[in-house]
């Protein structure tokens, strides 16, 4: 008698073998380095284009997260300091500005440590800004889940012995370990004098109808790096949605688990002249409660602010084959 049995697939439902889905990724960039108006609608048009690559979920509207990475849009900043706070960047200083989702219940807290910091790393806290947003762009699940937005938007002086990116690394990797430390659920999307990121549980064409910031004649930038999220070894959540710090990424990295253990067993190894005894607010460098890509980021950004170069730091952590 043939077994004819075999000529069948004895998997379950689902093999993970034969489905390879991931997320939708790309950059678009001004070849002439400076800010133009064509840059933002044209990536955020590719981002749409990238729809099949996310997942939506029972409510068709709720998307798995999507995202873009831009140059900072100083021109609208600034012009929002003077109308909205009659504020303006101090001659010689740089603006930074900080993207952080968070609760109401949360927000009196976080503005206390933010201030603290601030002025303990040697800035200056310019506005506290709600991020004006559409819910009603969103699917329900969204809806519900959806945080408070703020910006802190602060300046600074330039110095000699750290640029102003590695010290914007360790006043945000400071609040984060007290935000942490005490449980809170703020998180800190981005925070630099020269990107900012928006983000959050929604598909890619709900992106510029829910931040209303994007529809604004005056942002115009030069480079955008732009995320559909597909997700497969974590939940869908706000702070899950990318790009993050420095990277957007599609895939998943098999050896996740084994990567995180080790960088958290070199942590107390580590000894570093550059950072001195600021190193400990610099620790856990990686966060285990994110996705593989984040814990990827985390270290790369580790690498980076520290001083090494970017296209070191990438060979560093994926070595040739």
């Amino acid at each position: 008698m043939i077994n004819t049995m075999n000529n069948y697939n004895n998997y379950p439902l689902y093999n993970a073998e034969i489905f390879h889905d991931a997320c939708g990724i790309g950059f678009i960039v001004a070849r002439s380095g400076k800010p133009e108006k064509r840059i933002l609608p044209l990536a955020l048009n590719a981002l749409k284009r990238l729809s099949h690559r996310g997942a939506k979920s029972y409510d068709r509207k709720s998307g798995d997260g999507a995202g873009i990475l831009i140059d900072l849009p100083k021109l609208f900043f600034k012009r929002l300091l003077r109308n909205e706070f009659n504020k303006s960047i101090p001659r010689r200083e740089v603006m930074a500005v900080a993207m952080v989702f968070t609760t109401v219940r949360e927000r009196v807290w976080l503005e206390k440590i933010f201030a603290s910091y601030i002025k303990k790393m040697g800035f200056n806290l310019l506005a506290v800004r709600k991020v004006p947003t559409e819910k009603k762009s969103l699917g329900e699940l969204a809806s519900k889940s959806t945080p408070l937005i703020l910006q802190f938007i602060i300046s600074g002086r330039k110095i000699r012995k750290r640029n102003v990116e590695t010290r914007l690394y360790l006043l945000r990797k400071s609040i984060e370990k007290q935000i942490l430390k005490q449980r809170k659920k703020s998180y800190i999307c981005s925070f630099s004098s020269k990107t900012i990121v928006y983000k959050g549980l929604m598909a890619s064409a709900q992106l510029d109808q829910f931040y209303l910031d994007l529809q604004d004649k005056n942002f115009i930038v030069r480079m955008v790096l732009f995320h559909e999220r597909f997700s497969t070894n974590t939940g869908s959540t706000w702070d899950m949605a990318q790009p993050f710090q420095m990277i957007a990424h599609n895939g998943e990295f098999n050896t996740i688990k084994g990567n995180r253990l080790w960088m958290k067993a070199r942590e107390n190894e580590i000894s570093s002249k550059f950072w001195g005894l600021d190193l400990d607010n610099l620790k856990p460098i990686t966060e285990y409660a994110g996705s593989d890509s984040k814990s990827f980021d985390n270290v790369l950004e580790f690498l980076v602010r520290s001083g090494r170069d970017i296209f070191d730091s990438v060979m560093i952590m994926i070595p040739d084959s």
